[in-house]
Order: C-alpha cells, then structure tokens, then sequence
C-alpha cells in the first residue's frame, strides 16, 4: 500500500525566499531569548517552528534531504507522515506522562483547555512541529558525521 500526497502545482523557492525563511529561523529562535520573560512566554509557536525555518533551506541548498525540497516536487507524503507521528507520539508520551508518579503539566498561553491528559488540545500541534523539526535536525546534523554513520537513513 502506498500514500501519495501531491500538490497541484509544485513550489518553487527562488532565493531569496529561502534567505528569508533561514532569517525568519534565526529570529524564532533567538527571539525569546532577547525580550523580557512576560512577553518571551508568549513566543513559544516560535520555539516549535524556528529550527524547522532555519535549517530546512539549508537542506535544500546543501541537496539534503528537506521538506522544502518535497514541496518543489510537488510532493506532501513526507510532511504529512510527520504529522501523523508528531500526533501519534505526542498522544502517546502524554498518555505515558498522566499516570506518571512525577509528571509535567503543561500551560498553553489563552488555550489551557480543553485538555487531553494533561496537554492543551492545541498544545497537540507543537508535536507535528516538533517531529518536522527532528527531520530537519537529523538530516542536518547527520551531512556532519562520519561517512560510517550516513548509511543510516
């Protein structure tokens, strides 16, 4: 059995855009970093999606494997699979984490509930961010290690 997510029309990324992208990266994870606390606490979408900015085009330049590199091809199979394990993960750890003797609880800023266990509904969503973001991160990071690890895939 095979999925097939396919674009209409595939993307194309001149340049520029993908400078943009990488800068727009840079700021998401910086950000919260530079700005008082009561403010920084809101910026946390940035944390989910600043690494998946700044790293992604530089896959695709680097002919990488990237999501960026999909959506040229016309292709969404990836970047959907990610978000269905992003969802299926995070289900799962939150599962694991409530009946958990120590657990964490989480606090989305304006969206604390409803609540699945004992993440925000919403809160869901920064896992499909969070498993794009691992894509990004390996790939990025594994063009660094020795040619004995690149045949894991």
């Amino acid at each position: 059995m095979s999925f097939k997510a396919r674009l209409k029309k595939p993307l194309a990324f001149p340049p520029w855009l993908l400078n943009t992208f990488v800068a727009f990266g840079f700021l998401c994870c910086t950000l919260p970093f530079l700005v008082p606390q009561a403010i920084a606490q809101y910026l946390f979408v940035f944390v989910w999606v600043g690494f998946i900015f700044l790293l992604d085009p530089m896959n695709y330049r680097a002919g990488l494997p990237s999501l960026l590199g999909e959506l040229e091809r016309g292709s969404v199979r990836t970047m959907l699979t990610l978000f269905v394990a992003g969802i299926i993960c995070g289900f799962l750890w939150e599962f694991w984490n409530y009946w958990a003797g120590t657990k964490w609880v989480y606090t989305v800023p304006y969206f604390n509930k409803p609540k699945i266990f004992e993440m925000p509904l919403y809160g869901y969503l920064g896992f499909m961010a969070f498993a794009v973001e691992c894509f990004t991160m390996w790939h990025f990071t594994r063009n660094f290690l020795p040619a004995s690890w690149k045949r894991w895939r």
